[in-house]
């Protein structure tokens, strides 16, 4: 029973991990993927953090459609 537990976990943070490295290799936006439990929240955060970090007055909202591109 804890081997399977401890397989579970192991399995989900090498996930976490392999989403870290495809989205932020560099940890460019200092989000941290084990906040989050599935990848699409973890792609949130990132965006968000990024949008802070381009235009952080908020000058640019609504200008570009974010959610049309996958990278």
């Amino acid at each position: 029973m804890v081997r399977r537990i401890l397989g579970f976990a192991i399995s989900k943070m090498l996930c976490q991990d392999g989403w870290a490295e495809k989205y932020n290799p560099k940890n460019q936006f200092h989000v941290n993927q084990y906040d989050y439990s599935t990848c699409k929240e973890y792609l949130a955060a990132l965006k968000e953090k990024w949008q802070v970090y381009e235009d952080p007055e908020c000058e640019l909202e609504g200008c570009v459609d974010v959610s049309k591109y996958s990278n």
